[in-house]
């Protein structure tokens, strides 16, 4: 029960609430009037007849997502997630709401957060070697992912009943319209000609033709490969992640882990499960690819003979001289190098731009069957793969209007055509009928013949 005292010129509403230890305590609620104390100790009331009742106490925004935050990582999250959302976490939640109080925290802090955020410049590799006015500001897909995150951590709030109500309730920020940048088939097909190093041909040319993630195509091993059917098979992922994250989270998506070069590295190679269910799959090759792999394959031998016991054998396809497996960040260094090479002017495009490539290539071959390219791309969804890659629906969409046009006009410009040919002369025929009573008897019995034959369809 909730009872109102009168303290000096203010009301307190008095009540009983149980907190998050199983304590029962008491709790003051200081009112500016009577009438708002009245207000209070009947929502008190209300809230304890359905057991609803938020218990009061003094968690920061900080203090809750360090709570939330193992649980949800060991309930859904894989470890670059845990990474990177550690990282918007520390980086750019608590240091602009983490001191503020859960039960104060309003939907303004929360509009204020998204304003600074979409003046905060970026920091780390994009930021290093640059004048200030050449750093980019945070991205506004980074502030989506900060909005997906903190939403789902005050959803959870609510059911915990930390808070009433959730405070995110702005609009998400707006998706990047910014289309990522790619080489067309001919451009693409250049490079492979001029490209010289072996390794970084084969990761390209696998990329483009499979539709292939880089981590995907740096964790192929030899038995994801059946060169006599001309099959490869994904089935693991190559990532760098923090140890960290090997620590919080479950192992049950890690098949190796790679014993690190350098013992003091807070971050270590996996071979782990890929991205999505759908990204398990068997991929097709051509057979210059599977050429290329043959070829790959009998090097691989001879530096295994050379190396001997100093081979580091784990069977991958992507392999330094000593077997060692290439990470992804290396090959995508080795390909920017190679196109900032002398005497090359491709458009500069990132590695994952291949797979864009890939994609955008098989839509148009196809003709647009999304669920075939989607097998070989691996997207959750054939939504996801529209929804990315709507751009190339625009040439299509001219080229069904240009067919249209040709067909439809056609037939118009065809009876126009005709009649500009065989012109009727009304009046020519009218003195014709006078002139000649046979021909004007012979129209009319036509004619009834013809009305005749139609009563008797409708009669059947």
């Amino acid at each position: 029960m909730a009872t109102i005292r009168k303290r000096k010129d203010k009301y307190v509403v008095i009540y009983d609430y149980i907190n998050e230890k199983g304590v029962r305590k008491q709790k003051w609620e200081t009112c500016e009037s009577k009438a708002d104390a009245s207000r209070r100790a009947k929502e008190v009331e209300y809230e304890k007849s359905r057991n609803n009742l938020i218990a009061p106490n003094n968690q920061t925004v900080a203090e809750f997502l360090a709570e939330w935050a193992p649980i949800q990582a060991k309930k859904c999250w894989q470890y670059k997630t845990y990474m990177t959302n550690m990282q918007m976490i520390e980086m750019h939640i608590n240091p602009l709401i983490g001191k503020v109080k859960m039960q104060k925290l309003t939907p303004k802090h929360i509009d204020v957060m998204f304003m600074e955020l979409r003046q905060k410049k970026v920091t780390g590799s994009k930021a290093r070697n640059k004048k200030e006015e050449d750093i980019p500001y945070i991205s506004s897909t980074m502030q989506r992912h900060i909005y997906t995150l903190l939403h789902g951590a005050m959803e959870k709030a609510v059911e915990w009943k930390v808070i009433p109500s959730n405070p995110v309730v702005c609009d998400p920020p707006p998706r990047s319209t910014t289309e990522t940048a790619t080489w067309d088939i001919d451009t693409l097909r250049m490079a492979l000609d001029m490209m010289e190093d072996e390794i970084l041909h084969l990761a390209v040319h696998l990329s483009f033709v499979c539709s292939l993630r880089i981590g995907e195509a740096m964790a192929l091993s030899w038995d994801d490969v059946n060169l006599e059917k001309k099959e490869i098979y994904i089935r693991k992922t190559l990532q760098r992640v923090d140890k960290k994250a090997l620590e919080e989270l479950p192992g049950d998506s890690l098949y190796f882990m790679f014993p690190p070069k350098q013992l003091e590295k807070k971050s270590v190679l996996v071979l782990k499960k890929p991205k999505t269910k759908t990204s398990t799959r068997t991929l097709y090759i051509t057979d210059e690819l599977r050429n290329e792999l043959q070829t790959r394959k009998e090097k691989i031998e001879q530096q295994r003979k050379y190396y001997g016991a100093n081979y580091a054998d784990y069977n991958l396809v992507f392999a330094l001289e000593d077997g060692y497996p290439i990470e992804p960040k290396l090959c995508e260094k080795w390909f920017k190098k190679w196109q900032n090479g002398p005497g090359l002017a491709f458009p500069d495009i990132v590695f994952h731009s291949i797979r864009h490539s890939s994609t955008t290539y098989k839509l148009v071959l196809s003709q647009g069957d999304i669920k075939s390219v989607q097998g070989d791309t691996g997207h959750s969804s054939a939504k996801l793969v529209t929804d990315t890659y709507a751009h190339i629906q625009v040439d299509s969409r001219k080229a069904l209007a240009d067919s249209l046009e040709k067909d439809f006009y056609k037939k118009k410009d065809t009876e126009k055509s005709a009649e500009e040919k065989n012109p009727v002369d009304v009046a020519g025929l009218m003195n014709l009928i006078k002139e000649n009573p046979e021909l004007k008897n012979f129209l009319l019995a036509s004619v009834l013949a013809d009305e005749s034959m139609k009563v008797q369809q409708m009669q059947n």
